[in-house]
């Protein structure tokens, strides 16, 4: 019997509470040079990445590349029920790395000045999750502001951005939160690729 949404989310996020922020800091950067090493990494742009928060693989790591490959770099900010995503820029010496404001839920979000355009794609979007599948599918918080996203940015929808630019979605997690499947719904959006400390899966 596949578990349900609700009895996967428990199960991951019991895991992950067990673990120290060291494992999550010291995976962050060894996913992060997995990416790094990629044949296709600098046929991007862009890279859209979340911020991570505690008891999540540290995306820190992965901005420091992108900014040291000179990719034009953007965060999520929470307007409303959707997702936008608006770049930041490397830190100046001396400077603590990434935004300090705190948004909804209280998660980093970058000012609202840059938003993302047309010429900012090629892109890749790093994607949260608690769990993903070894075929691309993703279970997140169950809020479904990345599947309004990936679905808004395919057909258009979003201001200033024409349907469907170039993108690849790619799902960021510990080799831990690979589960065997994840139950998926229509509104589901698969990912492209899934990457961890281990693996760098294209489904």
């Amino acid at each position: 019997m596949i578990p349900s949404k609700e009895e996967i989310r428990a199960g991951i996020q019991r895991r992950l509470k067990t673990l120290s922020k060291d494992v999550f800091d010291n995976k962050g950067a060894e996913a992060a040079a997995r990416l790094w090493a990629w044949n296709d990494w600098g046929a991007y742009r862009s890279v859209l990445v979340f911020l991570s928060t505690a008891f999540e693989i540290n995306t820190q790591p992965l901005l420091d590349l992108a900014f040291i490959d000179r990719k034009r770099v953007f965060a999520p900010r929470i307007e409303q029920s959707s997702l936008a995503f608006f770049r930041i820029n490397p830190p100046a010496p001396g400077e603590r790395p990434g935004p300090r404001t705190e948004g909804a839920f209280g998660i980093r979000e970058p000012p609202p000045d840059l938003p993302l355009a047309a010429e900012d794609f090629p892109a890749l979007v790093i994607t949260p999750g608690l769990a993903f599948d070894r075929r691309g599918g993703r279970l997140g918080r169950g809020r479904g502001f990345y599947d309004r996203f990936f679905a808004a940015l395919e057909s258009g929808a979003l201001p200033g951005l024409p349907a469907g630019p170039a993108f690849t979605a790619c799902g960021l997690c510990l080799e831990l939160q690979i589960t065997q499947t994840v139950p998926m719904e229509s509104h589901d959006r698969k990912m492209d690729m899934i990457l961890t400390e281990k693996t760098h899966l294209r489904p």
